[in-house]
């Protein structure tokens, strides 16, 4: 959630900045596209420094004015802003899909963790319910599921980017949920057992 809400903060950040640059370059006379340059770094340097020791436009037309000439100002051509306005926005999707995608990586590996705890607990549970109504633990994930303990079945089988793992005795059971990829669909190793209940402990 933090994450989410530190990259909402950036993105409204850099619309409002790119919103800034556009109109403040805009007064100078050149076209608004190339305050979106003062987002490039370096690119921003060296267009800071022709902001301030070239004549701008504006200036440029003021002066024919108070001498009564014509400004010399030749407009932009329509490719050369869509290349500016291009130019500018790569760095902005860059700094976005930087902040982005790491988070939604851990959004979705934070779900998919939290779907194999659910689905531990309800093999668990039903597991459990069977050893009461029994007076002994299933045999198998068979058991549980003839007996309408079960709706699913899931040892050896991949849900969500887990893999689960069940195992029966008389004496107990061992439930376990793994990432089908460390690190890339989940970060917890998830186990149940009738000794030390549940238990998660880091993939790696």
């Amino acid at each position: 959630m933090e994450a989410l809400a530190g990259l909402i903060f950036w993105v409204i950040f850099l619309i409002l900045m790119s919103v800034v640059w556009w109109k403040i370059v805009k007064r100078t006379g050149y076209h608004g596209a190339l305050g979106l340059l003062l987002l490039v770094p370096i690119v921003n340097i060296v267009f800071m420094l022709i902001l301030a020791f070239k004549e701008w436009p504006i200036q440029r037309e003021l002066r024919a004015l108070k001498t009564g000439g014509a400004a010399s100002s030749k407009p932009m051509s329509p490719a050369l802003i869509a290349v500016l306005i291009i130019a500018g926005s790569l760095p902005l999707l860059m700094i976005i899909a930087a902040i982005a995608i790491p988070s939604l990586l851990n959004t979705k590996l934070s779900a998919n963790e939290a779907y194999a705890r659910a689905n531990i607990q309800t093999v668990l549970t039903a597991v459990e319910s069977y050893n009461a109504d029994k007076g002994q633990y299933p045999a198998s994930e068979y058991d549980l599921k003839e007996g309408n303990y079960l709706v699913d079945y899931f040892d050896n089988i991949a849900k969500n980017g887990y893999t689960y793992s069940l195992s029966f005795s008389p004496e107990g059971y061992r439930i376990s949920a793994a990432p089908e990829v460390c690190a890339k669909t989940g970060k917890k190793i998830i186990t149940a057992t009738n000794t030390d209940g549940v238990t998660e402990q880091d993939c790696r």
